[in-house]
């Protein structure tokens, strides 16, 4: 698919700022997942875990901080892994190792089964077949072994971004738009912006939770949150890491969490 080819071009060009912030982060001794995740996420030692979409590595590194007993790391961007490798190398982490692949392409070449997979944090739109997703999750988790997701809340995802900095809502992205959607605009969070076409695919509450029943899986819990994972203008960082804006706090849900168990057979 020339998306996905353009996507992994795209992501690619952020690679270097990404290692620079994050390493730095974990350098300094701030880097961490927000209040929520960790409470949610619960205890890892022992587990075997595969983060997909791993960027550079950080959040892989960091779940293996945690105590997983291993982390793999896959991301359809090549310069990312080599990054996450290097900085594994850099922190002493030895309980993590990295791969390249695309998401949708994964099972034709990787047929272990982990305990936990975790997803998070602008993941999803950048899957075009959300339902091939959800069967390659199910098959990569081992009897009974678990999904958690916590990403941008697709309701969110409708507003112009610009806007909401100003504090105004103009919906831009329709919620039920099918065909994938063309940007420019790419980063911010971890580096400048940078002005490279990219594609991504928005998605339902619905279509998700239908994907990941039809997959095989139990839905255990969905929260909403009004916080979210950035500041995308206006808004203050809290003790609990998340983003809040004054003037919509507790007016609109802004990120979710999602876990989800596979059916024992």
């Amino acid at each position: 698919m020339d998306e996905i080819k353009q996507n992994q071009l795209a992501w690619s060009q952020l690679t270097q700022e990404h290692y620079q912030t994050f390493l730095k982060a974990f350098q300094d001794g701030t880097y961490r997942f927000s209040q929520k995740i960790e409470e949610e996420l619960g205890e890892l030692r022992g587990k075997k875990i595969l983060h997909l979409q791993c960027n550079t590595g950080a959040d892989t590194i960091y779940l293996a901080q945690l105590g997983a007993a291993q982390v793999t790391g896959v991301d359809l961007v090549p310069e990312n892994i080599q990054a996450a490798c290097r900085m594994a190398q850099e922190l002493g982490v030895s309980n993590t190792r990295f791969f390249v692949s695309d998401i949708m392409e994964l099972t034709k070449r990787h047929h272990e089964q982990y305990d936990l997979i975790f997803v998070s944090e602008g993941a999803l739109i950048w899957i075009p077949d959300k339902e091939k997703w959800a069967q390659i999750v199910s098959s990569l988790l081992n009897p009974e072994g678990e999904l958690y997701l916590n990403d941008a809340h697709p309701f969110f995802l409708i507003f112009d971004e610009e806007k909401f900095s100003k504090g105004e809502l103009k919906v831009r992205y329709p919620y039920f738009e099918t065909e994938p959607v063309v940007e420019t605009g790419l980063g911010g969070y971890a580096g400048k912006v940078h002005a490279v076409e990219h594609y991504t695919w928005m998605y339902t509450v619905g279509m998700l939770f239908e994907c990941l029943t039809k997959a095989g899986m139990t839905i255990e819990y969905f929260h909403e949150f009004d916080g979210y994972m950035c500041d995308i203008g206006g808004m203050e960082r809290e003790k609990d890491g998340l983003f809040y804006s004054k003037k919509f706090r507790g007016k609109l849900p802004m990120t979710f969490s999602l876990r989800a168990r596979k059916n024992s057979r």
